[in-house]
């Protein structure tokens, strides 16, 4: 079987809300919105892994944002702080304090003593 030569049409352009594989056509911007149904993986989902995944880095790790955003798959740290605030309703250096508060208040306390007046 030869294909055909020349440009072939395969209907109209992929829009981001779209996907494009219904039409034959294969990837674009849009691809990634329903292509769950065709064994690809939906962006968002991508995006809420990569940054569950930098939680127990800014819990445990002394590594920067930047490093930790890296580390996690994001192309820059801006993106990953735009991505983790939107999700998380916290910047990831205020995750990482407030993280950090609360476990040192609880190694602080240790088992629970009487203390005299």
């Amino acid at each position: 079987m030869s294909r055909p030569k020349g440009r072939v049409s395969a209907g109209p352009p992929c829009r981001r809300r779209t996907s494009c594989r219904p039409s034959g056509r294969s990837g674009g911007a849009g691809a990634g919105v329903e292509s769950d149904r065709f064994g690809g993986t939906d962006p968002r989902w991508l995006i809420s892994q990569r940054v569950r995944a930098s939680l127990p880095l800014l819990e445990t790790s002394q590594a920067s944002v930047e490093e930790v955003s890296a580390a996690v798959g994001f192309e820059s740290p801006g993106t990953y702080r735009h991505h983790f605030t939107k999700i998380m309703r916290i910047s990831p250096s205020a995750y990482r304090r407030g993280f950090r508060t609360v476990q040192v208040a609880r190694e602080g306390l240790g088992p629970m003593r009487a203390v005299a007046p």
